[in-house]
């Protein structure tokens, strides 16, 4: 579901602007996780599922903005990009499975459900329009 998502995020970023893309990932993240923590069973998968699928849609958006602000090098700094998001997320391992340790799987969860919020707050910081076409055609 993740790579679907990942696809559907460039495919819309295209049609309605990064910062749209962003909003509506963020904006999702965390009440699907959120729900996947209050429900058991079939639903609950599904709700991770989606979960997953929001937090996956924004990697083309962040990959291409990147690419925008340095055009000369934009291997380079999709390199660079990928390399700090998956740098980033292995080092968390052993901190998040030690908080799991140590105040439980579902509160260490329900933390990480939350870092959407500051996720939302700073998409809407960016410049330029929510939506359209020439929403933010300048970051991507």
């Amino acid at each position: 579901m993740g790579a679907l998502s990942a696809f559907l995020g460039g495919i819309l970023t295209d049609r309605i602007g990064g910062k749209s893309v962003l909003l509506i990932s963020m904006s999702g993240l965390t009440p699907s996780f959120l729900c996947f923590l209050a429900t058991e069973g079939r639903i609950s998968i599904m709700f991770c599922i989606v979960g997953a699928a929001f937090l996956l849609m924004n990697s083309p958006v962040n990959i291409a903005m990147a690419q925008r602000l340095v055009p000369q090098g934009t291997g380079t700094v999709s390199a660079l990009m990928m390399g700090f998001a998956w740098g980033i997320g292995g080092m968390s391992v052993p901190i998040i499975g030690w908080t799991s340790d140590t105040i439980g799987m579902t509160w260490s969860f329900l933390f990480l459900s939350l870092l959407g919020l500051p996720g939302l707050i700073l998409a809407l910081c960016l410049p330029g329009k929510a939506g359209g076409i020439s929403g933010v055609r300048e970051l991507v």
